[in-house]
């Protein structure tokens, strides 16, 4: 009965396949938002990242969420930093361009969100660029090497530490959740995907283990209720962290942020190659000649993000929404 339980499982998800409509994903993320609300991937964000923060005492800082979905955890993180009297700069990505524009589109008025859509295996920054790298519920989507390449992706943007919150692979965990947790959820993805994403996950001393495959330093794994497992590490410093080749580029990615209306009728696009020790100063302008302060806003948090010389014409182009 247990044996299944043992070693984690590689059969796909839906989410994984693709085999859904566009009715059943937009359900998916609705429903998945309140699973997450219940079942405390929130109260693991605030019990770890902004625990941290708080507890260093930091008034300015910038996180990054990978598989951030449509940056739910970042619009927590940015209640926080707010009721906290701290400025903060909070980026999501997301490999789906259609995800990566629900972010900030999911975040009227958070004008510190941005969305980027790049590859978590080769994430668009360069090194130290952001204090803190998340993710949350993305790694169970992978395969045990795949994660050890992620660790280190999320090791090499970060300057402070990384936190990977995930399920932890537990019998109680699904057979509440295909039992009581069906009672309550209607959408097909979350039923199905939800009980899988549990036999995907991991134990405790197996996330420890591809941390340590990571060459991560100063590792913990918390648990937290129901059923949460959260990973910790230390960024490693400039001398242990593997650094890009002078001059390779990390490859392209875009950068979207909202127009200068409150609920935007267009999403401008940043294409950009990221080149590695770049300067990360240069200045985002768009077509019209009108400016807003809540656009001034976004330009300040997403300031860093952009490199100054990279050989490459850096323009903004408007795409329909």
């Amino acid at each position: 009965m247990f044996d299944r339980f043992r070693q984690r499982s590689y059969e796909l998800e839906h989410l994984d396949k693709g085999d859904y409509t566009a009715e059943e994903y937009e359900g998916c993320i609705i429903e998945l938002q309140r699973v997450n609300e219940w079942l405390g991937d929130a109260s693991a964000l605030r019990h770890s990242l902004l625990a941290e923060i708080e507890e260093t005492r930091l008034r300015e800082f910038s996180v990054l969420d990978v598989g951030a979905g449509s940056g739910e955890l970042l619009r927590v993180a940015a209640a926080w930093a707010r009721k906290n009297n701290c400025l903060a700069r909070l980026v999501g990505v997301e490999l789906n361009a259609r995800s990566a524009k629900a972010i900030v589109e999911e975040s009227p008025g958070f004008t510190e969100i941005s969305g980027v859509r790049g590859d978590a295996f080769r994430l668009p920054f360069a090194d130290s660029t952001f204090d803190y790298a998340i993710c949350s519920l993305f790694t169970h989507h992978f395969k045990d090497d795949q994660v050890v390449a992620i660790l280190r992706q999320l090791s090499r943007v970060a300057r402070r530490r990384i936190f990977v919150i995930d399920l932890h692979r537990h019998p109680v965990a699904y057979y509440f959740y295909t039992s009581v947790g069906h009672l309550f959820l209607h959408n097909r993805l979350i039923r199905e995907d939800g009980a899988l994403s549990i036999l995907r996950s991991f134990k405790p001393d197996e996330l420890f283990k591809l941390a340590e495959q990571a060459g991560l330093m100063d590792i913990r794994i918390a648990r937290r209720f129901p059923y949460r497992l959260v990973l910790s590490a230390s960024a490693r410093s400039a001398e242990e962290t593997p650094r890009t080749s002078q001059g390779k580029q990390q490859g392209p990615c875009e950068l979207t942020w909202p127009s200068y209306e409150e609920r935007p009728e267009r999403t401008y696009l940043l294409s950009f190659t990221f080149a590695p020790y770049s300067p990360l100063t240069f200045p985002i302008c768009r077509s019209s000649e009108t400016d807003s302060s809540a656009l001034r806003s976004r330009r300040t948090a997403i300031s860093g993000l952009t490199p100054k010389r990279t050989g490459r014409p850096i323009t903004p182009v408007p795409v329909e929404t």
